[in-house]
């Protein structure tokens, strides 16, 4: 059950960040139009007001202490490996070892870089072991077959690049 507390912290959540995304826009302009918001709706935004400030703590973090090289990294929310776009942007895939295809073994997920820290980035034991755990290689994702890739955890075309 909201109380009026709850419905004033929303609509002034709302008015501070209608335009962060989409859904607030859309609930800010239904108050706007009609003055008034579902139970639903407000906890909706209660929710969201929680993992925004959960989010924004931890880029806040990641901002203080950024990732500045691409490698494999691992938090508490799963294995990553971090690239450098044309732009010179880093972003984050996440590691899908059970994905049956080479192309869905990282799998980009948005804001997951700013979950990441230098401290997360394993070393290469700890990729190999990673690697052979799975049987593909940490760096480009491959299914490995040859048992000394598999004992390495990394396929011999990345093994030279590493």
């Amino acid at each position: 059950m909201t109380t009026p507390a709850d419905f004033d912290k929303a609509y002034d959540y709302l008015r501070a960040n209608h335009t962060r995304n989409e859904f607030y826009a859309s609930l800010f302009q239904q108050f706007e139009r009609k003055g008034v918001l579902s139970e639903k709706q407000i906890l909706a935004v209660l929710r969201g007001i929680e993992r925004d400030r959960e989010r924004d703590a931890q880029r806040v973090k990641s901002e203080a202490n950024p990732v500045t090289e691409c490698g494999i990294y691992r938090n508490d929310e799963g294995v990553f490996r971090v690239k450098q776009s044309k732009a010179g942007r880093f972003y984050a895939e996440r590691f899908v070892p059970d994905a049956e295809r080479k192309s869905e073994r990282f799998s980009y997920e948005r804001g997951a870089i700013y979950s990441l820290t230098p401290e997360h980035r394993i070393t290469l034991a700890e990729a190999v072991e990673l690697g052979a755990q799975h049987g593909v290689c940490v760096v480009c994702g491959a299914e490995l077959t040859d048992p000394t890739s598999i004992e390495r955890g990394i396929g011999p075309v990345c093994a030279k690049k590493v």
